[in-house]
């Protein structure tokens, strides 16, 4: 559990599951609760209940780096299985070159990248349509304030409902079913993860240099003794 504010680590909590968190929450004050206005989580469902209900005043966020990588395996599976062969037919080398181009946003291309995209394109169509679409979700992000993205959205499933080809189909009802979390995004002031990633590669050093922690305790008191983050901006 991290200060998005200050990046200090205030707990270390003994699995991921909406009764370990729920346990947690209770342990805090009420007043400690009903200042908690943003509470970030990644896509597990086991997160919803105990924020809701011991969180009055938090407005729930899934991390953008989660809902992108949702919807960005289905178009990674779509490319890997275009890129199957049969025996002995050798594998046209353009998908593994372009694996990392296929997965950016079309903003970020090059002209040389986007060139061979097109190429790639024109002999499967398929993947252009999944492509596309995957771009038009990116657009919901890039959205200017809440009302904006819940409009692109809209624009994005009617498209995905127009091109009838539903390999996006879970990707795509994950998203409706977190939509409200995911696109708090924009009406909390843009936060994600990246304060909690940067913390989790600070453990990850940490539990190298230590070589191992015989007792869980004692690598939760070195974590919480490291981790302690820095003065938070209102302080400031």
């Amino acid at each position: 559990m991290t200060d998005g504010e200050t990046s200090q680590v205030i707990a270390v909590l003994p699995g991921r599951s909406g009764a370990v968190l729920a346990e947690f929450l209770s342990s805090r004050s009420a007043s400690w609760r009903r200042h908690v206005k943003i509470a970030l989580t990644d896509m597990a469902s086991c997160y919803r209940v105990p924020i809701r209900e011991l969180l009055p005043n938090a407005t729930h966020v899934v991390d953008r780096f989660h809902v992108v990588r949702n919807m960005l395996r289905p178009l990674a599976e779509a490319r890997r299985a275009a890129q199957r062969t049969p025996k002995d037919e050798p594998h046209d080398p353009r998908f593994f070159q372009n694996r990392y181009t296929f997965l950016r946003r079309a903003d970020r291309l090059s002209a040389a990248q986007m060139a061979e995209l097109v190429d790639l394109f024109e002999h499967y169509p398929h993947l252009k349509a999944a492509w596309e679409m995957t771009q038009r979700f990116h657009r919901t992000y890039e959205a200017d304030g809440y009302e904006a993205a819940m409009d692109a959205l809209e624009e994005f499933l009617a498209a995905w409902e127009r091109l009838g080809d539903h390999h996006l189909g879970s990707a795509v009802k994950t998203l409706c079913r977190w939509a409200d979390e995911v696109f708090s995004y924009h009406s909390t002031g843009g936060w994600t993860s990246g304060v909690a990633e940067g913390v989790n590669n600070k453990i990850e050093v940490l539990e190298r240099k230590a070589y191992g922690f015989r007792k869980a305790a004692n690598h939760q008191a070195r974590i919480l003794l490291e981790c302690r983050g820095h003065p938070s901006r209102k302080a400031a």
